[in-house]
Protein backbone atom coordinates (compact mmCIF):
# COMPACT_ATOMS: atom_id res chain seq x y z
CA UNK A 1 0.00 0.00 0.00
CA UNK A 2 1.47 3.21 -1.23
CA UNK A 3 0.06 6.25 0.90
CA UNK A 4 0.77 9.69 1.30
CA UNK A 5 0.83 12.08 4.16
CA UNK A 6 2.94 12.77 7.59
CA UNK A 7 3.77 10.76 11.14
CA UNK A 8 0.49 11.18 13.12
CA UNK A 9 -1.67 12.84 10.69
CA UNK A 10 -4.52 11.39 8.16
CA UNK A 11 -2.82 9.10 5.37
CA UNK A 12 -4.60 8.83 2.10
CA UNK A 13 -3.28 5.77 -0.42
CA UNK A 14 -2.51 6.65 -4.09
CA UNK A 15 -5.65 4.25 -5.03
CA UNK A 16 -7.96 6.38 -3.38
CA UNK A 17 -6.50 9.53 -5.27
CA UNK A 18 -6.63 7.24 -8.20
CA UNK A 19 -10.42 6.84 -7.60
CA UNK A 20 -11.76 10.34 -6.49
CA UNK A 21 -9.90 11.63 -10.05
CA UNK A 22 -12.02 8.88 -12.35
CA UNK A 23 -15.00 9.56 -10.31
CA UNK A 24 -14.83 13.36 -10.73
CA UNK A 25 -14.21 12.61 -14.50
CA UNK A 26 -16.65 9.82 -15.42
CA UNK A 27 -19.46 10.72 -12.79
CA UNK A 28 -20.10 7.09 -11.24
CA UNK A 29 -18.50 4.43 -9.16
CA UNK A 30 -19.32 1.90 -12.24
CA UNK A 31 -17.86 4.31 -14.78
CA UNK A 32 -14.87 4.37 -12.43
CA UNK A 33 -14.25 1.02 -11.62
CA UNK A 34 -14.35 0.31 -15.36
CA UNK A 35 -12.09 3.54 -16.47
CA UNK A 36 -9.51 1.66 -13.75
CA UNK A 37 -9.92 -1.73 -14.51
CA UNK A 38 -11.59 -2.45 -11.08
CA UNK A 39 -15.46 -4.21 -10.46
CA UNK A 40 -17.81 -1.88 -8.84
CA UNK A 41 -18.07 -3.85 -5.17
CA UNK A 42 -14.14 -3.09 -5.18
CA UNK A 43 -14.18 0.15 -5.98
CA UNK A 44 -17.08 0.81 -3.42
CA UNK A 45 -15.44 -1.20 -0.75
CA UNK A 46 -12.32 0.75 -1.09
CA UNK A 47 -14.18 3.98 -0.47
CA UNK A 48 -15.83 2.91 2.65
CA UNK A 49 -12.36 1.68 4.07
CA UNK A 50 -11.01 4.91 2.66
CA UNK A 51 -13.44 7.10 4.26
CA UNK A 52 -12.97 5.05 7.73
CA UNK A 53 -9.40 6.02 7.66
CA UNK A 54 -9.43 9.67 6.68
CA UNK A 55 -12.60 9.59 9.40
CA UNK A 56 -15.18 11.99 6.93
CA UNK A 57 -17.38 11.00 3.98
CA UNK A 58 -15.36 11.22 0.47
CA UNK A 59 -18.53 10.92 -1.50
CA UNK A 60 -22.03 11.34 -1.45
CA UNK A 61 -24.94 9.62 -2.83
CA UNK A 62 -28.22 10.60 -4.29
CA UNK A 63 -30.56 8.37 -5.65
CA UNK A 64 -28.43 7.13 -8.28
CA UNK A 65 -26.24 9.45 -8.62
CA UNK A 66 -23.09 9.89 -6.88
CA UNK A 67 -20.66 13.42 -6.34
CA UNK A 68 -17.72 13.97 -4.06
CA UNK A 69 -18.20 15.75 -0.78
CA UNK A 70 -15.79 18.70 -0.59
CA UNK A 71 -13.47 16.05 1.42
CA UNK A 72 -13.54 14.43 -1.91
CA UNK A 73 -12.81 17.22 -4.12
CA UNK A 74 -10.16 18.65 -2.46
CA UNK A 75 -8.33 15.29 -2.52
CA UNK A 76 -9.71 14.94 -6.29
CA UNK A 77 -8.16 18.41 -7.11
CA UNK A 78 -4.45 17.54 -5.95
CA UNK A 79 -4.67 14.15 -8.07
CA UNK A 80 -3.30 15.26 -11.12
CA UNK A 81 0.07 17.18 -9.55
CA UNK A 82 0.21 13.85 -6.71
CA UNK A 83 0.13 11.19 -9.41
CA UNK A 84 2.06 13.02 -11.91
CA UNK A 85 4.79 12.66 -9.71
CA UNK A 86 4.43 9.60 -8.45
CA UNK A 87 4.05 8.04 -12.16
CA UNK A 88 7.32 10.21 -13.12
CA UNK A 89 9.66 8.76 -10.11
CA UNK A 90 8.02 4.76 -11.26
CA UNK A 91 9.45 5.63 -14.33
CA UNK A 92 12.63 6.63 -13.13
CA UNK A 93 12.43 3.35 -11.42
CA UNK A 94 11.41 1.35 -13.58
CA UNK A 95 14.42 3.26 -16.01
CA UNK A 96 16.72 2.41 -13.32
CA UNK A 97 16.30 -1.30 -13.17
CA UNK A 98 16.07 -2.00 -17.13
CA UNK A 99 19.23 -0.12 -16.96
CA UNK A 100 17.80 2.33 -19.34
CA UNK A 101 19.33 5.06 -17.28
CA UNK A 102 21.92 5.70 -14.34
CA UNK A 103 25.12 7.13 -12.94
CA UNK A 104 28.09 5.65 -11.76
CA UNK A 105 30.90 7.71 -10.28
CA UNK A 106 34.10 5.51 -11.11
CA UNK A 107 37.55 6.03 -9.92
CA UNK A 108 40.28 4.49 -11.32
CA UNK A 109 44.52 4.77 -11.08
CA UNK A 110 46.71 6.78 -13.88
CA UNK A 111 48.13 3.78 -15.74
CA UNK A 112 44.50 2.68 -15.91
CA UNK A 113 42.92 5.92 -17.26
CA UNK A 114 44.91 5.51 -20.61
CA UNK A 115 44.40 1.51 -20.92
CA UNK A 116 41.54 0.06 -19.03
CA UNK A 117 39.17 2.38 -18.53
CA UNK A 118 38.60 4.11 -22.30
CA UNK A 119 37.72 0.72 -23.35
CA UNK A 120 35.83 0.16 -20.47
CA UNK A 121 33.50 3.27 -20.84
CA UNK A 122 33.04 1.91 -24.59
CA UNK A 123 32.04 -1.00 -23.65
CA UNK A 124 29.40 0.37 -21.14
CA UNK A 125 28.19 3.03 -23.86
CA UNK A 126 27.86 0.20 -26.25
CA UNK A 127 25.85 -1.96 -23.78
CA UNK A 128 23.78 0.60 -22.63
CA UNK A 129 23.84 4.03 -23.65
CA UNK A 130 21.66 5.58 -21.73
CA UNK A 131 23.85 5.09 -18.29
CA UNK A 132 25.97 7.95 -18.04
CA UNK A 133 29.92 8.03 -15.94
CA UNK A 134 31.76 10.38 -14.54
CA UNK A 135 35.54 9.30 -13.75
CA UNK A 136 38.36 10.49 -11.70
CA UNK A 137 41.32 9.59 -11.48
CA UNK A 138 43.52 8.93 -8.41
CA UNK A 139 45.73 6.73 -6.59
CA UNK A 140 44.19 3.83 -4.89
CA UNK A 141 44.29 4.76 -1.43
CA UNK A 142 42.40 8.16 -2.11
CA UNK A 143 39.95 5.76 -4.38
CA UNK A 144 39.21 3.42 -1.57
CA UNK A 145 38.51 6.25 0.77
CA UNK A 146 36.11 7.82 -1.66
CA UNK A 147 34.04 4.46 -1.79
CA UNK A 148 34.45 4.09 1.91
CA UNK A 149 32.25 7.58 2.45
CA UNK A 150 30.10 6.97 -0.31
CA UNK A 151 31.73 9.88 -3.29
CA UNK A 152 32.55 7.05 -5.57
CA UNK A 153 30.53 3.74 -6.53
CA UNK A 154 33.29 1.78 -8.38
CA UNK A 155 37.06 1.78 -8.24
CA UNK A 156 40.02 0.46 -10.45
CA UNK A 157 43.09 -0.42 -8.06
CA UNK A 158 46.40 -1.54 -7.75
CA UNK A 159 48.32 -2.53 -5.06
CA UNK A 160 51.28 -5.22 -4.00
CA UNK A 161 49.54 -6.22 -1.01
CA UNK A 162 45.90 -5.32 -1.76
CA UNK A 163 44.25 -8.51 -1.03
CA UNK A 164 46.10 -8.61 2.61
CA UNK A 165 45.15 -5.12 3.77
CA UNK A 166 43.36 -5.50 6.63
CA UNK A 167 42.34 -2.25 6.67
CA UNK A 168 39.32 -2.54 3.68
CA UNK A 169 37.10 -4.60 6.39
CA UNK A 170 37.18 -1.43 8.21
CA UNK A 171 36.60 0.93 5.29
CA UNK A 172 33.78 -1.51 4.33
CA UNK A 173 35.03 -1.98 0.88
CA UNK A 174 35.57 -5.35 -0.73
CA UNK A 175 37.82 -6.14 -3.75
CA UNK A 176 38.24 -8.71 -6.13
CA UNK A 177 41.18 -9.39 -8.47
CA UNK A 178 41.22 -8.62 -11.61
CA UNK A 179 44.70 -8.88 -13.21
CA UNK A 180 48.42 -9.63 -12.24
CA UNK A 181 50.49 -6.74 -13.57
CA UNK A 182 54.01 -7.98 -13.81
CA UNK A 183 57.06 -5.55 -12.55
CA UNK A 184 60.11 -4.98 -14.79
CA UNK A 185 63.51 -3.75 -14.05
CA UNK A 186 64.73 -0.21 -15.84
CA UNK A 187 67.85 -0.33 -16.31
CA UNK A 188 70.58 2.54 -17.55
CA UNK A 189 71.61 1.09 -20.85
CA UNK A 190 75.40 0.62 -20.26
CA UNK A 191 74.07 -0.79 -16.84
CA UNK A 192 76.32 -4.06 -16.57
CA UNK A 193 73.19 -6.71 -16.51
CA UNK A 194 71.45 -4.48 -19.22
CA UNK A 195 71.90 -7.52 -21.87
CA UNK A 196 70.70 -10.03 -18.93
CA UNK A 197 67.28 -11.38 -20.24
CA UNK A 198 65.90 -11.59 -16.64
CA UNK A 199 67.61 -9.32 -13.73
CA UNK A 200 67.38 -10.73 -10.21
CA UNK A 201 66.87 -8.26 -7.57
CA UNK A 202 69.12 -8.99 -5.23
CA UNK A 203 71.95 -8.12 -7.62
CA UNK A 204 70.81 -4.76 -7.72
CA UNK A 205 71.41 -4.24 -3.93
CA UNK A 206 74.19 -1.63 -4.28
CA UNK A 207 72.55 0.45 -6.91
CA UNK A 208 70.98 3.62 -6.70
CA UNK A 209 67.36 3.31 -6.70
CA UNK A 210 64.77 5.64 -8.06
CA UNK A 211 61.69 5.06 -5.67
CA UNK A 212 57.92 4.29 -6.69
CA UNK A 213 55.21 1.91 -7.43
CA UNK A 214 55.72 -0.64 -4.22
CA UNK A 215 59.42 -0.38 -5.04
CA UNK A 216 60.50 -0.58 -1.24
CA UNK A 217 58.35 -3.40 -0.76
CA UNK A 218 59.30 -5.68 -3.20
CA UNK A 219 62.81 -5.24 -2.80
CA UNK A 220 62.39 -6.09 0.59
CA UNK A 221 60.63 -9.28 -0.66
CA UNK A 222 63.84 -9.92 -2.17
CA UNK A 223 66.26 -9.26 0.52
CA UNK A 224 67.46 -6.21 0.74
CA UNK A 225 66.70 -2.25 1.21
CA UNK A 226 66.92 -0.29 -1.83
CA UNK A 227 69.08 2.27 -1.84
CA UNK A 228 66.38 5.47 -2.57
CA UNK A 229 68.11 8.39 -4.23
CA UNK A 230 65.00 10.07 -5.69
CA UNK A 231 61.24 9.40 -5.00
CA UNK A 232 58.42 9.75 -7.69
CA UNK A 233 55.65 7.60 -9.27
CA UNK A 234 55.21 9.60 -12.47
CA UNK A 235 56.41 6.37 -14.95
CA UNK A 236 57.55 8.93 -17.55
CA UNK A 237 60.15 10.91 -14.93
CA UNK A 238 61.12 7.41 -13.81
CA UNK A 239 62.39 6.38 -17.59
CA UNK A 240 64.02 9.88 -18.14
CA UNK A 241 65.82 9.43 -15.31
CA UNK A 242 66.94 6.25 -15.61
CA UNK A 243 67.81 6.94 -19.32
CA UNK A 244 69.96 9.26 -17.94
CA UNK A 245 71.78 7.09 -15.58
CA UNK A 246 70.51 8.09 -12.23
CA UNK A 247 69.26 4.76 -11.13
CA UNK A 248 67.56 1.74 -11.72
CA UNK A 249 63.75 1.16 -11.32
CA UNK A 250 60.79 -0.69 -10.98
CA UNK A 251 57.97 -0.26 -13.06
CA UNK A 252 54.62 -2.44 -13.75
CA UNK A 253 54.03 -3.64 -17.12
CA UNK A 254 50.82 -2.12 -17.63
CA UNK A 255 52.07 2.06 -18.10
CA UNK A 256 55.21 1.13 -19.98
CA UNK A 257 52.91 -0.69 -22.74
CA UNK A 258 51.72 3.25 -23.67
CA UNK A 259 55.36 4.88 -23.34
CA UNK A 260 58.05 5.94 -25.57
CA UNK A 261 60.80 3.92 -24.16
CA UNK A 262 63.87 6.30 -24.25
CA UNK A 263 67.27 4.74 -25.84
CA UNK A 264 68.96 5.41 -23.14
CA UNK A 265 67.29 2.42 -20.60
CA UNK A 266 66.29 -1.05 -21.56
CA UNK A 267 62.96 -3.03 -19.63
CA UNK A 268 63.81 -6.00 -17.98
CA UNK A 269 61.55 -8.94 -16.30
CA UNK A 270 62.25 -9.51 -13.04
CA UNK A 271 63.92 -13.50 -11.88
CA UNK A 272 62.09 -14.38 -10.30
CA UNK A 273 58.74 -12.12 -11.40
CA UNK A 274 57.05 -10.19 -9.33
CA UNK A 275 53.43 -8.99 -9.59
CA UNK A 276 50.91 -6.07 -8.90
CA UNK A 277 47.31 -7.26 -8.63
CA UNK A 278 44.32 -4.77 -10.21
CA UNK A 279 41.39 -4.99 -8.61
CA UNK A 280 38.11 -3.83 -8.59
CA UNK A 281 36.40 -1.93 -5.75
CA UNK A 282 33.08 -1.14 -4.73
CA UNK A 283 30.77 -1.42 -1.33
CA UNK A 284 28.06 -3.82 -0.34
CA UNK A 285 25.56 -1.24 -0.79
CA UNK A 286 26.75 0.07 -4.30
CA UNK A 287 26.85 -2.94 -5.71
CA UNK A 288 23.44 -3.42 -5.47
CA UNK A 289 22.18 -0.36 -8.00
CA UNK A 290 21.45 -2.46 -11.12
CA UNK A 291 23.93 0.52 -13.13
CA UNK A 292 27.52 -0.54 -10.73
CA UNK A 293 26.39 -4.02 -11.14
CA UNK A 294 26.52 -3.47 -14.67
CA UNK A 295 29.51 -1.64 -14.35
CA UNK A 296 31.59 -4.11 -12.21
CA UNK A 297 30.23 -6.76 -14.33
CA UNK A 298 32.00 -5.16 -17.62
CA UNK A 299 35.05 -4.77 -15.30
CA UNK A 300 35.51 -8.68 -14.97
CA UNK A 301 34.84 -9.22 -18.50
CA UNK A 302 37.50 -7.01 -19.51
CA UNK A 303 40.66 -8.62 -21.87
CA UNK A 304 43.69 -7.74 -20.24
CA UNK A 305 45.49 -9.53 -23.62
CA UNK A 306 46.10 -5.32 -25.28
CA UNK A 307 48.47 -4.99 -22.05
CA UNK A 308 49.84 -8.26 -21.49
CA UNK A 309 47.88 -8.56 -17.70
CA UNK A 310 47.54 -11.83 -16.50
CA UNK A 311 44.41 -13.11 -14.94
CA UNK A 312 44.50 -14.48 -11.09
CA UNK A 313 45.29 -18.20 -11.06
CA UNK A 314 47.48 -17.38 -13.82
CA UNK A 315 50.73 -17.13 -11.81
CA UNK A 316 51.62 -20.17 -9.14
CA UNK A 317 52.32 -18.24 -5.60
Amino acid sequence: MVTVGNEGTREIELRTIRILRAIESEGSITAAANLLGYSQPAVSQHLQRAETRIGMPLVTRLGRSIRLTDAGAAIAAIAPTVLDAVDGVLATLDGLTQLRSGHVRMRGFPSASSTLVPTLLNDIRRARPGISITYTESEPHDSLEALSVGSCDVALVCGYDLEVDESLDALGVETAPLFIDPFYVVLPRDHPLADEATVNLIDLEDDDWISGWHTEAVCRKAGFTPKVSMTTENFIAVLGLVARGFGVALLPRLPLTTAAIPRGCVIKPTNPQEYRTIHVATTPERAAIPAVRLTTGLIADLDGTPWNLLRPGAVES
